[in-house]
């Protein structure tokens, strides 16, 4: 699967500061709170290292995409998971947007 073959080029790169766009995207897509955990402890070192709070937020929206997905998969009915849907994200009138 793609996340998981992100995940291994990810976890290959020793410097954070590069990551914070692939981590992004690929954490959009995790549905295995395993991958989530990574993800969230990559982004979480990011703001570490760099010292800048506004890294902080891309993580912060992640949370918000991993807590409605599951809410959805739940309302739904849904097993196993799906992706974030970006285009749900971008109809919607009090969306957040994010420059990475």
């Amino acid at each position: 699967n793609l996340v998981g073959q992100s995940l291994c080029h990810i976890s290959n790169v020793k410097s954070d500061v590069y990551l914070l766009w692939p981590l992004f995207i690929t954490g959009t897509e995790c549905v295995d709170e395993k991958h989530r955990a990574l993800i969230r402890g990559r982004c979480l070192d990011i703001q570490k290292d760099s010292g800048f709070f506004n890294n902080i937020s891309g993580l912060e929206l992640l949370e918000k995409i991993w807590q409605n997905s599951e809410r959805d998969e739940v309302e739904m009915g849904l097993v196993g998971g799906e992706g974030f849907k970006w285009r749900k994200a971008m109809d919607t009138v009090d969306g957040e947007y994010i420059v990475i």
